[in-house]
């Protein structure tokens, strides 16, 4: 509980950026690895049928995958520049 009171004002701007940008339009991308990455993926997953979030806007990325299910990239783990690219799709 301290360790979220202590970042509540980086937490806090952290959405006050993200809020404006979210109602233009904007995607929400989540990036993990493991255990984390699959669990981005769930939560990703859910937003359509919970809140009627458009499928499109929701972008689940994680290190060494091809996408949710879970096909491994000849590389290792994603890189820099893979990550970038998928992002600005």
């Amino acid at each position: 509980m301290r360790a979220v009171q202590a970042a509540a004002p980086q937490l806090t701007a952290a959405l006050n950026a993200a809020v404006p940008q979210l109602e233009r339009g904007g995607r929400l991308v989540y990036v993990g690895a493991g255990t984390s990455g699959r669990l981005g993926v769930l939560d990703a997953t859910e937003l359509t049928p919970t809140f009627s979030w458009p499928p499109e806007r929701a972008v689940p990325l994680i290190a060494g995958a091809s996408g949710p299910s879970g096909r491994r990239w000849k590389e290792p783990r994603t890189t820099k520049r893979r990550a970038s690219a998928t992002c600005r799709r």
